[in-house]
């Protein structure tokens, strides 16, 4: 846990009182939290709300809940609490508010609650992805994913262990829960777990869970993913980046070993198929030290690799084509085919964000497509800019579109063009296009093009 404090006196009560539970660590104000804060990846962050060293403690949690850490349980704590703070707080993402006059035992009692709570809730949020996702499956077109289909007929109903591998947004996620559907536990459950940033006291919680009264505010037994899981198949995602510390304990659980509720005497063994998921070269994780040799070898007993998008063009046509049927189902769109020249930009295009990024291009498409009932390319905002052949200096297709579609897309399209060749310099953009940037902001705003999403671009 991290308090991040200005009153001595405040943060020596967190620590006494806190420290018999949890590993307390304190902080005068958010420079010195922060450093803290990526050294130790705290479970907790208890958060005052106006800071010595001038942060706001509400402009902290924006910035920690941009970092998409669902992991961090987040305390917003205060001497003086006004309604608009508090709606403030909760708006920018804190788990709980606090006032500072609360005693030693309801603070620890809140603490536990929002630990459950924030349990609970991201495993629901889980599978409600998983369910909203169920109409995609990978595409077996290619010559190597044709290769991977035969692989995985030839293990589907063994119990082991798989590994799969790949680029981000190649779909790694979408092949393992196809191939629980298809196995002999699809009528099991199926929970994913994101492993990056979990501890070894919050990775035996959430998988082994615990019984009533093993610490303060355990107020009834609590089943971890291991009891949910059971019979079904669970999903270590990112399983590459899992601490040093806590690769031990996940060795314990894949070699389906018996285990302890936290705080419990009663021994379970539950049945469970685990299918990890990382972006990293195990092998070479192996080799430098940073991942277990041991839990390597048990988690590849099968081991899958998909190829980057670009690698596998073949199987774009028909992956287009499931994403729109799901996203126009989802959103009662009739859209009954993609124009072929749409078909023929994604077959040049290199796609670096590989599926997941496709899947943007046609859900952006849905969502600006006019009544033809054929999704083209000036319908996507990505595709406009990229077009390769122009009609007088403008995309394919743009004059197809209505007065107010034309102008709506031309100066989005502008403005993107306009951000990537300047690198999301605002002032140098402002120049360039002979405006003040005041207007140029407002420009944006309008047309939902965001200049921070540029200046990362290499």
């Amino acid at each position: 846990m991290l308090v991040v404090d200005d009153l001595a006196d405040f943060r020596k009560r967190m620590i006494d009182s806190l420290s018999g539970t949890y590993e307390v660590a304190a902080a005068v104000g958010w420079r010195d939290g922060r450093k803290i804060y990526k050294d130790y990846l705290p479970d907790i962050l208890l958060l005052d709300y106006k800071l010595e060293d001038g942060y706001d403690g509400l402009d902290v949690i924006r910035e920690l809940r941009k970092e998409r850490n669902d992991n961090l349980i987040i305390i917003f704590i205060s001497a003086h609490l006004k309604e608009t703070v508090i709606e403030a707080a909760r708006m920018a993402g804190a788990d709980d508010i606090i006032s500072k006059k609360t005693s030693d035992e309801e603070l620890e009692r809140k603490i536990s609650e929002a630990i459950e709570n924030n349990l609970a809730r991201r495993i629901r949020r889980l599978n409600d992805i998983q369910r909203e996702n169920y109409v995609v499956e990978p595409a077996f077109e290619s010559p190597v994913m044709k290769k991977i289909r035969g692989r995985i007929r030839r293990f589907m109903h063994l119990d082991e262990n798989i590994l799969i591998t790949g680029p981000p947004g190649a779909g790694k996620g979408v092949l393992a829960f196809w191939i629980h559907c298809r196995s002999i536990r699809s009528q099991g459950p199926y929970y994913v777990e994101s492993l990056p940033g979990l501890t070894a006291e919050l990775f035996s919680r959430e998988f082994r869970g615990h019984v009533k009264g093993s610490f303060t505010g355990a107020v009834s037994d609590m089943e971890g993913l291991l009891d949910l899981a059971h019979m079904g198949t669970l999903v270590l995602d990112e399983v590459g980046d899992l601490e040093p510390n806590v690769q031990k304990l996940l060795l314990n659980i894949v070699e389906r070993r018996p285990f302890r509720r936290i705080g419990g005497e009663a021994k379970f063994y539950k049945n469970v198929r685990f299918i990890a998921l990382t972006n990293k070269n195990l092998e070479e994780e192996v080799r430098s030290g940073n991942f277990r040799e041991d839990l390597y070898h048990r988690l590849k007993t099968f081991h899958l690799h998909i190829p980057p998008l670009a690698e596998r063009k073949e199987d774009i046509p028909v992956l287009a084509e499931t994403i729109l049927k799901r996203e126009c189902e989802r959103r009662r769109v009739k859209v009954d085919k993609i124009d072929s020249d749409l078909i023929d930009l994604m077959l040049k295009y290199a796609w670096p964000g590989n599926v997941r990024e496709l899947e943007e291009w046609i859900k952006n498409g849905v969502t600006y497509t006019d009544n033809s009932g054929v999704l083209k390319i000036g319908d996507i905002p990505q595709a406009f800019t990229r077009a390769g052949k122009t009609e007088k200096g403008l995309p394919r297709g743009i004059f197809s579109l209505e007065y107010h579609d034309f102008k709506s897309k031309a100066v989005k399209s502008y403005l993107e063009n306009l951000l990537e060749r300047t690198g999301g310099d605002m002032r140098a953009a402002a120049e360039q296009a002979g405006i003040l940037r005041p207007a140029l902001y407002r420009l944006c705003r309008k047309h939902d093009v965001e200049p921070a999403d540029y200046r990362n671009l290499s």
